[in-house]
């Protein structure tokens, strides 16, 4: 593998999934690194997420729909009442700048080259969920680079586009994973959340993209589930975020 890209999305405010995440891929001496979004939300440290990533200075950093309406750009109504109370606590946690930093976020979606897009939820609305063949039809309608990255639905997902035909590569809880970008094909890939994943995996999810390599590497790493739960119980959050931080749903 030569040097690759860093990828993360959904950390939503849990810093000790971010750390076990920025350890798991020190190794791999990322040459940057790309933000697909939500950095605050849900967990406990928003200022802390916030300060890291913008230590790492990413290359390409999204705004998700939690940091949007945490910066104020749009309301919470169409939020949960748990992610409403959330996102309120985290807006009252933030200083001035920080909140600045998150309005100052990109909106996807984001075209790199004709061989690669990011967005937040899809090329054609940030606030989509993509999580099935049809979903990824459309995605793939929207924007014909060859690799899409999103994020948004806290889920790791691989879809194809081959000759017209969609296939599910996704992976099933494996520790790593690692897709081979071929010519002949349109890839559609979300790296999983690294701060609250939902399918029944709670480690942290997150990928390196090896854009000379033409790989793209989806990593699990575990991290201190328990104190991300005191943490988020001490600040007198509802405790269904902590408690679906042990599940991973």
């Amino acid at each position: 593998m030569t040097t690759p890209l860093l990828v993360l999305s959904d950390i939503h405010g849990n810093l000790e999934a971010l750390d076990a995440v920025l350890a798991d891929a020190a190794q791999a001496g990322c040459a940057g690194t790309i933000c697909l979004g939500d950095l605050v939300g849900y967990g406990a440290s928003p200022g802390d997420v916030l300060d890291r990533i913008r230590d790492l200075t990413p290359r390409w950093n999204l705004r998700g729909n939690h940091d949007r309406v945490c910066a104020g750009i749009t309301t919470a109504a169409l939020f949960s009442p748990v992610a409403r109370t959330a996102i309120e606590w985290t807006r009252d946690q933030l200083r001035p700048a920080q909140l600045a930093y998150l309005a100052a976020l990109t909106p996807g979606p984001v075209r790199v080259d004709d061989g690669l897009t990011l967005c937040h939820g899809a090329p054609h609305d940030e606030d989509l969920y993509m999580v099935d063949s049809a979903d990824a039809r459309m995605g793939f309608q929207a924007d014909p680079a060859r690799v899409i990255l999103h994020g948004h639905t806290h889920i790791p997902t691989v879809f194809r586009l081959y000759d017209r035909a969609i296939y599910d590569e996704t992976p099933s809880r494996r520790v790593r994973w690692t897709i081979q970008i071929d010519e002949a094909s349109r890839w559609l890939v979300n790296p999983g959340s690294v701060g609250q994943p939902r399918d029944g995996d709670p480690r942290a999810a997150y990928a390196l993209m090896d854009v000379e390599g033409r790989t793209i590497e989806l990593r699990r790493v575990a991290y201190d589930v328990t104190r991300a739960q005191q943490r988020i119980r001490a600040a007198g959050l509802p405790d269904i975020l902590a408690r679906r931080l042990a599940t991973g749903d």
